[in-house]
């Protein structure tokens, strides 16, 4: 396979989408969980508090505001993390900027205006896919990722066929 040069821009909504995407990919299966039920852990405990305070007319006691911080601390964890993404995301000019990606036997160069990096395929842990993006995780922590939204048919299966063949796919 020769090298495969693509280019592409990151916007804000590229970024949150990559990182919903790779969090419900993520190799830590605790935290693909704990993102996922969070909110459903959240609202069940939230509504069990109201249905035990307005079951009979109005009933307070003080031992209810911890399921109520708990159910209000799950329940505001999207909101928190789409805001900590965003904020992430504009204050990180790395991700502004056109980039590319050169993509070839050896592994994937990226380079943007500030940077340039070289990674051979072993260095990938795993990678995930859906309509928007493609993540490839360096580590439990650390991904990569190339937003479809700027790319050709060509391109996209040109990147899927490459990372088939070079990355486990992910569970």
């Amino acid at each position: 396979m020769n090298s495969n040069q693509i280019n592409y821009e990151i916007s804000e909504q590229d970024y949150l989408d990559a990182q919903k995407l790779a969090i419900r990919n993520h190799p830590r299966t605790l935290t693909r969980v704990t993102y996922r039920i969070l909110l459903y852990w959240g609202l069940l405990v939230g509504l069990s508090v109201l249905w035990v305070m307005f079951g009979k007319g109005f009933y307070w006691d003080w031992a209810m505001i911890l399921p109520l911080a708990f159910a209000v601390f799950a329940m505001s964890q999207p909101l928190l993390f789409k805001r900590s993404a965003r904020t992430a995301y504009r204050k990180n000019r790395l991700f502004h900027g056109p980039r590319s990606a050169a993509i070839d036997e050896q592994g994937m160069n990226f380079e943007g205006s500030d940077f340039s990096s070289q990674l051979k395929w072993p260095f990938f842990l795993k990678f995930a896919e859906d309509e928007k993006s493609f993540v490839m995780y360096q580590s439990n922590q650390m991904f990569f990722f190339i937003p479809k939204r700027q790319l050709s048919p060509q391109e996209i299966s040109t990147i899927r066929e490459a990372l088939i063949q070079h990355i486990p796919k992910g569970k």
